[in-house]
């Protein structure tokens, strides 16, 4: 008898410890399930919150190279700087005259994040800054080779308010979204004559109800605006 009652005592003190793991194991099971729907709602959220701030970094940016371009017109009788006998090439290394004259010590200082990403600087100064507007007109333009950079001053932007003269061209999270042509809209910084900072799209600052409008490569927003700088990059009051 004594044997039995301490088998049978033995055999349920077993089985009371299997329910006891199996509780357990449920109860994981539970708490993993409620990780899982908290993480899954959350990332929405947090990518959101990463969205915001790459925005607000690349507008700060932008406004930044655009307030350097401002102190180096002042310093240089109001005109633009040219870093190339090339329109658009002058437009893309825009900063080479600032470093040259002593505003920053090398290209990371104006775009430290598409330096460090892809090598080079991706925040453009408009090509109309640089450029004959009498060339950026419907059946007047030429090659890109044969685009040969212009002196312009400040005071011959028409539009300063309307009138983009920076912008990011590529975005530093996705080497596949750029500001340009027909792919996806996505938004980007503008920062106009005037020293204000817009987000939009490529569409958001086209004037034009097509995409993309390109003859020579004129005709891109923003970057190389129908008109040059007599021209316009958003509607009035937007």
């Amino acid at each position: 008898m004594t044997i039995g009652l301490l088998m049978g005592e033995r055999l349920d003190m077993k089985a009371a410890a299997t329910m006891r793991q199996a509780f357990s194991l449920v109860e994981l099971l539970v708490v993993i399930g409620i990780v899982v729907v908290f993480v899954g709602l959350a990332i929405p959220s947090l990518c959101g919150v990463l969205e915001r701030g790459q925005e607000v970094r690349s507008l700060t940016t932008t406004q930044q190279n655009a307030q350097l371009l401002l102190a180096f017109c002042g310093d240089n009788r109001d005109a633009y700087p040219i870093a190339d006998g090339n329109a658009g090439h002058a437009s893309t290394y825009w900063y080479e005259p600032l470093i040259g004259q002593g505003y920053a010590a090398d290209p990371s200082k104006f775009d430290p994040q598409g330096v460090r990403r892809f090598g080079y600087v991706t925040y453009w100064m408009s090509m109309c800054m640089v450029y004959d507007p009498d060339e950026m007109l419907p059946g007047k333009t030429v090659p890109p080779d044969e685009q040969f950079s212009t002196r312009v001053y400040q005071h011959q932007v028409v539009f300063p308010s309307y009138k983009g003269v920076m912008f990011l061209w590529r975005r530093p999270t996705n080497d596949l979204e750029s500001f340009c042509c027909a792919g996806p809209l996505h938004l980007f910084p503008v920062a106009f004559a005037d020293m204000s900072v817009q987000l939009g799209t490529r569409r958001d600052f086209s004037l034009t109800d097509a995409i993309y409008v390109d003859d020579n490569n004129i005709g891109s927003p923003v970057r190389t605006t129908w008109g040059g700088f007599r021209a316009r990059d958003k509607r009035k009051g937007t």
